[in-house]
């Protein structure tokens, strides 16, 4: 669970600034994980060291002084939404927009998530989607794999769903492969994962 108190620390106070922190590098103090491929995607950078002496998250000395631009309405608000907001690939600059942010937003909202289908309401050929997310250092089949773990870590946490339906619910035919990817996203089962939270 060592990368979900580091992504705590470095979300959270990104959410009060109302801007993100821009990480310089990550330190994990434990071998390359089978899911190493999501970090980048978690933290915003490709700087990840592994086997550190200590577990860190390094960013630039400035944004210690950035002003607090939450209320404590708002505070309520996203306390309410724990745990699932931590796993958010947030825009915490107010009119930031991007492909990727646009792409990931439809594929939330879209009951077929397929690339021909979010590239069709895009108004790009899929070629084009294709390239542009590149050119983001993302891809379609990163901002899918992000959503559907958003997903069912929200169905973990925050419902009595039983394991074998949330694999269903995310498309998967069978709990034990839903349970094998699961883990590589989180470093967890999804039984542990939910012990962890009740």
């Amino acid at each position: 669970m060592t990368e979900l108190v580091m992504l705590v620390w470095h979300r959270f106070p990104s959410w009060l600034a109302g801007k993100e922190i821009p990480l310089d590098h990550v330190c994990l103090p434990y071998d390359k994980a089978a899911h190493r491929e999501e970090y980048p995607l978690m933290f915003s950078t490709n700087n990840i060291n592994f086997n550190a002496k200590t577990a860190k998250i390094v960013f630039p000395l400035q944004y210690l002084d950035l002003p607090c631009q939450r209320s404590s309405i708002e505070l309520k608000g996203y306390i309410e939404q724990l745990p699932e907001y931590w796993f958010k690939r947030a825009e915490f600059e107010w009119g930031n927009r991007s492909v990727s942010n646009d792409c990931l937003r439809l594929i939330e909202l879209s009951s077929d998530i397929c690339m021909v289908s979010i590239a069709k309401q895009m108004n790009r050929s899929v070629r084009t989607l294709r390239r542009d997310l590149s050119a983001e250092q993302s891809s379609f089949m990163k901002l899918k794999a992000q959503h559907l773990r958003d997903k069912a870590i929200h169905l973990i946490t925050e419902t009595n769903t039983s394991i074998e339906n949330i694999a269903n619910i995310l498309g998967y035919t069978e709990a034990s492969a839903f349970s094998i990817v699961f883990k590589q996203w989180t470093g967890s089962s999804p039984r542990n994962y939910r012990q962890f939270f009740v």
